[in-house]
């Protein structure tokens, strides 16, 4: 039984790996990524759009592998509601370092931490799937995440809006200028 083709076994600690979830005839079900903490824990991030369907696969095949291999049963929490946030960009690294005591730059590409945001400890990993360098941030106990983050994070929804009401003004603008859209 597997349900991933990588050697997790040879990733260092804090390593990632782009992977798949395999099903019964080795096709994939959905593409994942996983962090290894330590040789027995995990942190494994699988796409939103499937969680429902991601996890009923991963927990029958853990009850499978638990009540064939006793006394090697595998654990897992899944951290359902409590969200994962990308920062990407040119200036991610510098943004977040400001908010945390690790020093980024000892982050590479494809690794992750543990480190605290406000007194909130959080999962990092550093990845792009934009392009451009950046991170994952996942509170590990969101209900310790204080009203500044809080404030903060409205804050950053209130200026994202203007600056979408701002582009979408400019834009206007310029199909009235224009007289046309070109695509």
């Amino acid at each position: 039984m597997s349900l991933t083709p990588s050697s997790l076994a040879t990733l260092a600690n804090y390593s990632s790996t782009l992977s798949v979830i395999l099903n019964e005839d080795g096709g994939i079900i959905d593409d994942t990524i996983i962090t290894k903490h330590s040789d027995d824990s995990f942190y494994v991030v699988t796409n939103a759009g499937r969680a429902t369907e991601d996890k009923a696969h991963i927990e029958a095949k853990l009850q499978e592998w638990n009540a064939k291999n006793k006394g090697k049963e595998v654990k897992w929490k899944t951290m359902d509601g409590w969200g994962l946030v990308a920062l990407q960009g040119p200036k991610a690294a510098e943004v977040l370092q400001r908010m945390v005591e690790v020093d980024l730059s000892t982050v590479k590409f494809g690794q992750g931490a543990h480190v605290d945001i406000d007194g909130a400890r959080c999962h990092i990993a550093r990845g792009g799937y934009t392009g451009e360098d950046g991170f994952e941030v996942s509170p590990l106990n969101p209900s310790r995440l204080n009203a500044e983050i809080r404030s903060r994070y409205l804050l950053s929804r209130r200026l994202l809006s203007l600056r979408r009401s701002l582009y979408t003004q400019m834009f206007s603008l310029l199909v009235l200028a224009l007289g046309t859209v070109c695509v």
